[in-house]
Order: C-alpha cells, then sequence, then structure tokens
C-alpha cells in the first residue's frame, strides 16, 4: 500500500480505507477536511488497482470538481509515477448535469443521439425564466384567462407567476412530467372534494382547480419555451440518463460496468431525480457509492434541495468526521449548541478544535440600530487592519446581500475600506453596471431623462449639481420639455451652464448614443456596447480605475456585461439593444442573483461582502456575521411546495390561505423546513470563521408587516449561550466595542 495523504488523522483514514464495497456516508462536519478525505478516498481505490477512469466523482459546481480532479491528480503522481502525467485524462470527476451530458454523448448509439440542444447554465437559466415570466404576464407566451386569478384571489399576477414558475421547477426536479402533474393532481382534487362537508366549499373547490390550470399551463408553456429555443436545462440532461438507464438494459449494464465505484460530494444537497440517478448507477442499492456530506449543512432547499436524502434515504454506514482545523474551539462551541437548537440534531456529536482554543475569539454585539451596528462593524475592520490584519482575511456575512441595510457600504465607502460584493444582486447596484445601463438607454430612447442625468453627471461628462439644475430651469414653464430638449437648446447658445471641457464631453457623448441609436437594428448588442464604451471613452476610465485602485473590478464587471449581451443574443435567440435592457431591468426587479465578476483572490486586497450562500465551502480568519434578527422575512410566496406529496398551499393576495389544497396543511411542511433551513444556514455563517467571530444585531423593532415564519429568535439563542460562557466569549454594546490590545499594539 502507498503513502496516504499527510497527515491523515485516524477517522479520516477510517472514512477514507473503509469496504471498499458497500454504502458509505462520511459525515463530514465544517472544517473537518471533507475534500481532503474524498481525495484519499479515490487514491486509496487506486491504490487498490481500481483504475481512475473506474470511478465516478460527482460535485455540484464546475470550480468543486475543478479542485478536486487537481489534487486527486497531484497525489496520484506523488504516489504512482509509473501511472504517468496523463493519468486523469479519461477520469470521471464533474458536476451531475456535466456527467450526464458525457454519458448521453458517449452512449448515443445506444439511448439516441438527440439534436443540437445548448444547456442553459445558471446565469442563462435566471434570465430564461425572467424572460419567460414577462412573456407570460404579457400573454405573449401563452393565454392566461384573467377569471382564474380572481378565483384565486390573486391580484399581484408577476408574483403569483414567479411562485408557480418555482413550483413547478421543484415538480421537474422530482421527475414529475406537466401532464403527470395535472392528472395526479386533478385525481387528489377529486378525492379532496368528494365530500360535500369539505372545508371551504365551492369557492374553494374552484379556486384549487383554476390553481391546477395555471400551474400546468406555466410547466407547460416552460417546456414549450425551451424545446422552441433548442434549449435544456441541467434537469434535462439527468432526467434524459435516468429515461435512458431505465429504458434500455445495455445502457445500464454498461454504465453500472464502467463504474465500479461511486463518489458523491456534498450529498445534503441533492435533489429527488440527483438521487434516482445514483440508484440507478450503483449496485444492488447504493452498495458501491460513498456519499460525503452533512446534513447541518443542508442550505439548499429553495434550489430543491432535500435534506432527507443524507438523513433517511441513504441508507450506508455512517462515518463522523469531528476533528476540525479550522477554527478555535469556542468558536465550534458557540455553532453546536446553536444547531443542536434544532430537535433533529440534538445529539450531535461535539466538533473537537486541533488548533485548541484561541481566548475568546466569540464577540456578540449589540446595537440601537442599523447604522449604529455598521458604523461599528467598519470601526473594528478599520482598527484589526492597522494591527496587521489583511482585509483579505475579513467577511462580513448576511443571508441577503440586497437585504443588508445600506448603512453597511457606505460605512465601507466613508470610512475608506475597499470591499468586493458576491451573491444578491450586488452586481447591478456597481457603478459602472448603472452607467452602462444608462448609456444604452440612450442609444434606444434619447429622450430618457433618468439615463441622461446619469451619463452626463458620469465620469466622462462630470457634470456639476449646479450646472444639471441651470440646465433643467430651462424646462420652467415649458409644458412637456424633456432635459434633451434643453440640452439642444442649450447647445444652440454655446452651453451657457456648463465650462467647455464638460460642454464638450456632453456634445460628443450624444453625438455617439444617437449616432449607435440609429445603427441598433444592424448590429448586434455586443457590438453596440463594444462601440459605445470605447467611443465615448468608458473603457479607458475603467482602465485607469484599476490601475489607480489597484484592482481590475470595474473591467471585470465590464467584461461579465459583454457575457450577458453574448448569452442572450445566442441562447436566448433575442435581439436589439431595447430588449436586452429590458430583460435586464426584469432580472434586477425580481432581485435574481447575480454577482459581480470573480476576481483572482492574490491580486484583491479588499474586505469580503457575501451572502453565507456564496461563502459556504470559504473559510476566512475573522467574520462578521451581522443583521442577524429573528427569522422574520416579509413573506412574498404564494405557493408553499408539500415535498412529502404532490401538493400546495396558495394565499391570496391578501396573505389569506385557502382552507384546503390538495394533501397538505396549510403550510405546515413548507414552514417547517422553511425555519429548519435557516437555522442551518445561520450555521453555516457561524462555522467559516478561523480565528474571530463577530455576531451582530439591532435592537429594532420588526415591522408589523412583516410575515412571521417561526418564533426562533437566532441572535437571542447565541446571545443565552454567549451569557452563559463568559470565558468563551464577549457580550458589548456597539458603542462599547474595543480591541484594546490592538490599539496598544498601534501606539
Amino acid at each position: 500500500m502507498s503513502a496516504v495523504l499527510s497527515p491523515l488523522s485516524a477517522e479520516q483514514a477510517a472514512a477514507a480505507h473503509a469496504g471498499p464495497d458497500g454504502a458509505f456516508l462520511i459525515a463530514a462536519g465544517p472544517g473537518t477536511g471533507k475534500t481532503f478525505t474524498a481525495t484519499e478516498r479515490f487514491c486509496w481505490l487506486v491504490d487498490n488497482g481500481v483504475p481512475p477512469d473506474r470511478i465516478l466523482a460527482v460535485t455540484f459546481n464546475d470550480r468543486a470538481a475543478d479542485e478536486l480532479r487537481q489534487r486527486i491528480t497531484d497525489e496520484l503522481n506523488r504516489r504512482k509515477p509509473e501511472l504517468g502525467p496523463q493519468v486523469m485524462d479519461g477520469a470521471w470527476i464533474g458536476t451531475f448535469h456535466g456527467t450526464c451530458a458525457r454519458l448521453l454523448d458517449e452512449f448515443a448509439y445506444l439511448v439516441g443521439a438527440p439534436r443540437e440542444l445548448r444547456v442553459l447554465d445558471d446565469t442563462g437559466q435566471r434570465l430564461f425564466e425572467s424572460g419567460l415570466i414577462a412573456r407570460l404576464g404579457s400573454g405573449a407566451a401563452a393565454p392566461l384567462d384573467p377569471d382564474s386569478f380572481t378565483a384565486l384571489g390573486v391580484e399581484d399576477l408577476d408574483g403569483l407567476l414567479r411562485s408557480g414558475l418555482r413550483f413547478v421547477l421543484k415538480l421537474k426536479g422530482r421527475g414529475i412530467r406537466p401532464d403527470q402533474f395535472q392528472q395526479r393532481a386533478t385525481e387528489l382534487h377529486g378525492i379532496n372534494w368528494a365530500s360535500p362537508d369539505a372545508a371551504g366549499g365551492e369557492r374553494a373547490a374552484k379556486a384549487e382547480l383554476e390553481a391546477i390550470e395555471v400551474l400546468s399551463l406555466i410547466y407547460r408553456t416552460y417546456e414549450d419555451a425551451l424545446r422552441d429555443g433548442g434549449l435544456r436545462d441541467f434537469d434535462d440532461l439527468i432526467l434524459a440518463v435516468i429515461d435512458a438507464l431505465q429504458r434500455v438494459p445495455e445502457f445500464r449494464a454498461r454504465c453500472r460496468e464502467r463504474f465500479r465505484y461511486l463518489l458523491v460530494d456534498e450529498f445534503q444537497d441533492t435533489n429527488r431525480i440527483q438521487l434516482d440517478l445514483i440508484r440507478l448507477l450503483s449496485a444492488d442499492e447504493f452498495g458501491n457509492v460513498s456519499a460525503v456530506g452533512d446534513a447541518k449543512q443542508s442550505i439548499y432547499g429553495w434550489r430543491d434541495a432535500e435534506i432527507e436524502n443524507i438523513r433517511t434515504r441513504f441508507g450506508g454506514r455512517r462515518l463522523p468526521l469531528t476533528h476540525n482545523r479550522r477554527s478555535f474551539q469556542e468558536i465550534l462551541d458557540c455553532a453546536t449548541d446553536f444547531i443542536r437548537r434544532d430537535s433533529d440534531f440534538s445529539t450531535e456529536p461535539d466538533l473537537v478544535a486541533t488548533r485548541g482554543s484561541g481566548g475568546a475569539p466569540v464577540t456578540i454585539v449589540m446595537a440601537p440600530d442599523s447604522r449604529s451596528e455598521a458604523r461599528t462593524v467598519a470601526e473594528t475592520i478599520r482598527r484589526l487592519h492597522r494591527s496587521g490584519r489583511r482585509l483579505s482575511d475579513i467577511a462580513i456575512l448576511s443571508h441577503s446581500v440586497r437585504m443588508l441595510p445600506r448603512e453597511f457600504e457606505d460605512e465601507l465607502r466613508r470610512q475608506g475600506i475597499p470591499y468586493l460584493t458576491s451573491g444578491g444582486s450586488g452586481f447591478f447596484d456597481r457603478q459602472e453596471i448603472k452607467d452602462v445601463l444608462a448609456l444604452l438607454r440612450l442609444t434606444e430612447n434619447p429622450m430618457d431623462d433618468g439615463a441622461l442625468v446619469r451619463v452626463l453627471q458620469g465620469p466622462i461628462v462630470r457634470m456639476t449639481d449646479r450646472s444639471l439644475y441651470r440646465l433643467a430651469e430651462r424646462r420652467s414653464g415649458k409644458r412637456g420639455m424633456r432635459l434633451r430638449d434643453c440640452l439642444e437648446e442649450s447647445r444652440s447658445e454655446g452651453y451657457p451652464e456648463m465650462e467647455e471641457r464638460v460642454s464638450a464631453q456632453a456634445a460628443k457623448l450624444i453625438e455617439i448614443t444617437d449616432r449607435l441609436g440609429r445603427l441598433r437594428d444592424a448590429l448586434t448588442v455586443a457590438d453596440i456596447l463594444n462601440r459605445l464604451l470605447e467611443e465615448c471613452g468608458y473603457m479607458r476610465w475603467a482602465e485607469l480605475r484599476a490601475q489607480r485602485d489597484g484592482s481590475p473590478r470595474a473591467l471585470l464587471n465590464l467584461r461579465k456585461v459583454f457575457q450577458l449581451a453574448a448569452f442572450f443574443e445566442r441562447d436566448l435567440a433575442l435581439a436589439g439593444v431595447g430588449d436586452f435592457v429590458r430583460h435586464l431591468d426584469q432580472v434586477i426587479d425580481a432581485d435574481l442573483p447575480v454577482g459581480e465578476a470573480l476576481q483572482p483572490v492574490a491580486s484583491t486586497e479588499a474586505v469580503s461582502l457575501l451572502t453565507i450562500h456564496s461563502a459556504k465551502g470559504l473559510e476566512f480568519p475573522v467574520v462578521f456575521l451581522v443583521n442577524l434578527r429573528p427569522p422574520r422575512p416579509r413573506d412574498t410566496e404564494r405557493l408553499f411546495f408539500d415535498p412529502d406529496g404532490l401538493g400546495f398551499v396558495m394565499k391570496t393576495w391578501r396573505g389569506e390561505k385557502h382552507p384546503r389544497f390538495l394533501l397538505t396543511s396549510p403550510g405546515a411542511p413548507a414552514v417547517a423546513l422553511a425555519i429548519g433551513e435557516r437555522r442551518r444556514v445561520v450555521y453555516v455563517g457561524l462555522t467559516r470563521a478561523k480565528d474571530e467571530l463577530f455576531v451582530t444585531a439591532t435592537r429594532e423593532e420588526q415591522s408589523s408587516a412583516e410575515v412571521e415564519i417561526g418564533d426562533h429568535d437566532h441572535f437571542a439563542e447565541i446571545l443565552s449561550w454567549a451569557l452563559a460562557n463568559p470565558a468563551k466569549a464577549s457580550v458589548v454594546e456597539a458603542e462599547q466595542l474595543q480591541l484594546p490590545a490592538l490599539e496598544a499594539a498601534n501606539g
């Protein structure tokens, strides 16, 4: 046997070297070396005579797959150099959808080669969904009967369509097709309403039938739009392989012969069809599957992940990893106490810090309001930086960047602390993106006052507030006069309101947007973007800013706009600047998560402002878990999916729940799942910290308009642990937070 990865702990070795035959669940707590152990598992199988291309390893994104492949390659080259540098060329390490695409391609002669279809990536999927909702709402995609919405008591059509689309995508993730849903739902409706005493009466029964019709229509329209556009989503690839495995015995036999062992990473994030795929590819009901995951870190229910896959549906032998190499013990104690308050995890084993204790690295901060909370966080970061802590060592984590109070970014800017955002729609909040959208709007509509103001006061023209005010005064008493009219009138008089440099830049920019606007039907969106940014000097401005800031942030974000434009024209088969801008407006209005362009960490000295979901899999020496108020978000969902039965609960636009919908009680399963997942999200946030953890919240009362989804105040629970463990944590008011040791270090 070759030497193993070093250092490998006893419990890691026990997990990685189990079997090899049998079903195994490597229950890897946070920071316990999950990828490290998965790498050793793969290499150990190779050590025992299994060729690398006979092992299937699947994970959830390309970045994780690339990391796993590289680690395995490096280790095999070290252990078994005789295999040669190309040892991993034929290895099957990838995402679920990537693996399925490869299987369909390799075995096309057996399963029937589909025509060339483009596969939507994550961003493409969001844009596709947004466009479909817009077309459904306008009646362009499918005829929606207005009487349906009257019967349902719904006035917010857009909200219903978005909830409806999320609902049908959950159905698809469970392998339920549109015709199956309509048939089974209608049958259940007949059973539920057979009794004359059924709750809700005739009105509720009619509403339920209308809901089934609307959801079926949304589902069919979604599938038709994919087919008509020559597109497939990720689930299509998985469903196609499942169908082939069930339909073609030779294909199933070939796959099982090919894959002697399966290794599934992040098993807690699998949905139903992914679980079915693994079951069909495996021997003897998961008999050659090693699953790696942690139920406590299952936080993708909104993406149709089912925690029961790892808790109850996979019956493998449990091999726990509990020795955490990331955090100080106090941080782990805080996180463990918090997650054990969920009855499902009340008996979870302790996490043991291999680093030992670190004094009192947990600080709980209470602030009177959001402004004070943000100021305290920014000032603490500044003091940490002065003491020698790198800004890139620090992360501010929140449930949602979009929901994070604006005061946080304002304070970071005010105190001169550079930061990067990821997750949420922070991409569209960036100056350069707002400027580009304004320029595009002007090529489509020269009379757009809002876009013109943005452009005139942007970095190219730099018109002052005073000059803009004087220019706008020309509209006084002139009904219907637009700002563009004022600018033309001013031009005829020699631009008396502004300096010569400003007037020259304004005239040049207007000439460019007008000229390119006339060409918008002859050029692609990407061509117009390129000419616009080059000719008006915006790309040059972004390059100079990158040199000044030492960060390519603005340039990379501009390139991402080009990528979105290319996708828009290629994969959505749409064209035109106006359509592109309207499409992005829909994405912004829907708060779809389009994060900023990624940057190499080594080149970026800035604080990371992340959603907890974006931070999963990452670690930081210092973490601020902020805005941790009671989990009572405004509930915009119209439909609650029941994961254990083909059912749903629909609310009217007033927030009332219909008394009976299919097989569920009013929202109880969905609400229980949401409460449990929200706790697990906080747990993931707590366990990102290595050296220091700050948990902050305000004493502000929640709005009475917010809908309560549970009585659990997570901040209060963490606070109670801190008060009971003064040797491990400190509790302070925002105004009192000091770092005396750091201040002393700075003289």
